[in-house]
């Protein structure tokens, strides 16, 4: 998992795509396990800014919970893993 947040046009935005998923929140953190970005809402992603200015290339770590309303009923889940900065 990586993307390249320069502008490009291509693979500019970490953002989870999926459907039947409510009540979602994702959040980015750092090594050092520092907040750089957080949603709760699944069309924004990030974009490799922290306060506006560019985040270093590396490796983050993502968590995202959410539910999927599949077949009427609710199922909750979480993922979570990293994902690569490149630019």
């Amino acid at each position: 998992n990586s993307f390249t947040p320069d502008a490009d046009g291509l693979n500019d935005i970490f953002k989870p795509v999926g459907f039947k998923i409510i009540n979602y929140n994702s959040t980015i953190f750092n090594r050092m396990g520092g907040i750089m970005f957080e949603s709760d809402d699944i069309n924004i992603g990030w974009d490799g800014r922290y306060e506006g200015v560019k985040c270093p290339i590396g490796v983050y770590v993502y968590v995202a919970k959410y539910e999927l309303y599949i077949d009427g009923r609710i199922k909750e889940k979480i993922k979570h893993g990293s994902i690569t900065l490149i630019r």
